[in-house]
């Protein structure tokens, strides 16, 4: 049997966020050097003052952990940025507000109007699916920028808004983590995920490619992702996962787990 688990490479993950948002950075300066670069005769001075810009993390919640590696990056991106602009003479310095989604959709959209309010239109984050999903439309109706450098859901993949992300959708990511499980042998599969745009699209993913290649989820578990207790959830799981060994053996049998670090509990 074996378990896998989305969300659980920590290393991996802290080693990628911190590469995106380098990139982040490397793209503000980007952006930039048009307006800092030596002036031309004749040309406008371009940007002067503060330019502000946000970031939307998880710094508590299921979350907090990658959230914090976040803010760390970000903050050393922008002071990177800063020593550019000030090397580079540019009238400008770019100003981060860093603010705490909880992990939760609600807050996050609650802290994106607050930020939009102050007319701040460049937004780093949310991290999670469910924090994009939530805050879409009013990014979109007040033309807010909103990169996230983690969101994966293929629901979140649409033309002409103004929505950005670095990562793949699961329908990617779902195809590969269905080929891992079937080559080690597992044809049973219970499936365990939170209910969520990216819960529900990476199991959908999964399970579309399994079944395409011959394997089976036998059991289906879809969890309240602000739930703190998961003893229903966990006997729903053991008996579908003891009635499948028995039936099966329990080299074909695997159980998914599609979670944040909630899955700890």
């Amino acid at each position: 049997m074996i378990i896998l688990s989305a969300k659980k490479f920590s290393t991996l993950v802290t080693v990628v966020i911190a590469i995106v948002m380098l990139v982040v950075g490397a793209l503000i300066g980007v952006l930039a050097y048009p307006m800092i670069s030596p002036a031309i005769p004749g040309a406008k001075s371009g940007l002067s003052g503060t330019v502000e810009i946000a970031a939307l993390l998880p710094l508590s919640g299921d979350l907090a952990t990658y959230g914090q590696n976040d803010k760390t990056t970000i903050e050393a991106a922008v002071e990177d940025v800063n020593f550019f602009l000030e090397r580079a003479g540019a009238k400008w310095r770019l100003k981060l507000t860093v603010e705490d989604t909880e992990t939760k959709p609600d807050v996050a959209l609650s802290k994106l109007q607050s930020i939009g309010a102050r007319g701040i239109k460049f937004v780093i984050g949310p991290m999670a699916s469910a924090g994009v999903s939530q805050c879409k439309g009013y990014a979109d109706s007040n033309k807010i920028i909103i990169i996230s450098p983690s969101s994966t859901s293929p629901a979140l993949s649409i033309p002409g808004d103004y929505i950005f992300r670095f990562c793949p959708t699961d329908l990617i990511q779902g195809r590969a983590m269905a080929r891992v499980m079937y080559e080690d042998g597992v044809r049973y599969v219970v499936a365990v995920w939170r209910g969520d745009s990216w819960g529900d699209g990476l199991e959908a993913s999964i399970k579309a490619r399994f079944e395409e290649l011959g394997g089976q989820i036998i059991k289906e578990v879809r969890y309240d992702p602000h739930a703190t207790e998961f003893s229903a959830e966990a006997s729903a799981i053991n008996d579908a996962v003891s009635s499948a060994i028995s039936q099966y053996g329990a080299d074909k049998v695997g159980v998914l787990v599609i979670s944040f670090e909630e899955a700890a509990i």
